[in-house]
């Protein structure tokens, strides 16, 4: 497990520039621009907002659902 680090780091990090797929969950409709882009497309659930604790979870499923592998 790795220690927290800031939007900024990460944009620069190996486990982000490397990655074949860059989603983040957003429930915002104008979405995060400095991961855009870098890359990444927002994953949404139209005007659903979910606690963080479930939110993960359901990202997961939905990417896994969209590539075959649910």
């Amino acid at each position: 497990m790795r220690e927290p680090i800031e939007l900024a780091s990460i944009l620069e990090d190996a486990c982000f520039t490397g990655a074949d797929l860059r989603v983040y969950l957003d429930d915002r409709p104008s979405g995060a621009r400095a991961l855009e882009a870098h890359g990444a497309f927002p994953l949404t659930l139209g005007g659903r907002v979910l606690r963080a604790e479930t939110a993960v979870f359901t990202g997961l499923a939905l990417v896994q659902h969209a590539y075959g592998d649910l």
